[in-house]
């Protein structure tokens, strides 16, 4: 009796979906260490992974169907994807990160210009 308890009820753990990210920059170099968060409905991280050196992380224990995703690093513009999961199999993502780039009209070099 427990054992067919057991047998019915494990796929339910199972069905989870696996996400596996390389987060590149324009030039396409990795970029380490960039945060990975799985967000809610009101966009608050319920779950969060980091980048490898090869700018490459994995995320399990994901929720079957659609699940929004925000990326983000220092010095880059955040980037939010939506990924959808089924039969808890791994979902294998390329996320493009472009450069955060200074107006030259900013303050600092606004300061120099000035100076010179």
């Amino acid at each position: 009796m427990i054992g067919a308890l057991l047998t019915g009820v494990s796929p339910l753990f199972a069905a989870s979906g696996r996400a596996k990210f390389r987060v590149i920059d324009q030039a396409g170099d990795p970029v380490p260490k960039a945060s990975i968060a799985v967000l809610d409905s009101e966009e608050k991280t319920v779950q969060c992974g980091e980048s490898d050196e090869a700018g490459e992380a994995i995320l399990t224990g994901l929720p079957l169907g659609d699940s929004l995703f925000a990326v983000t690093s220092p010095g880059f513009v955040k980037r939010r994807l939506t990924l959808t999961f089924h039969n808890g199999k791994e979902v294998k993502v390329e996320v493009h990160l472009r450069w955060r780039l200074l107006a030259p009209w900013s303050k600092s070099s606004r300061g120099s210009a000035m100076a010179g």
